[in-house]
């Protein structure tokens, strides 16, 4: 399936969930990136696709994280805490 701008060949999609957390993992071929040490610092470049993503997980109490490399494709995991229910 084709993903993002950088014209990977190939893109992964996976959702996993538990009882505490859904898990999500994006992960594509692509051309890849240097990312910087905090994501809130490509803002700056004018990029808010990822840390604006990262800003939404935080405010659920989750986390974001991307793993890159120039030539190596990236990979965008998100955990998210599944809300409980008291019922």
């Amino acid at each position: 399936m084709p993903c993002g701008t950088r014209r990977p060949g190939r893109c992964r999609v996976r959702l996993a969930w538990t009882p505490t957390a859904i898990a999500v993992e994006i992960r594509d071929d692509g051309a890849g990136f240097a990312p910087p040490e905090s994501l809130s610092a490509l803002t700056a470049r004018g990029h808010l696709g990822l840390a604006g993503a990262s800003e939404r997980a935080e405010a659920i109490g989750g986390h974001l994280t991307v793993e890159s490399a120039p030539g190596w494709g990236t990979t965008v995991r998100a955990l998210i805490p599944r809300p409980t229910a008291e019922r």
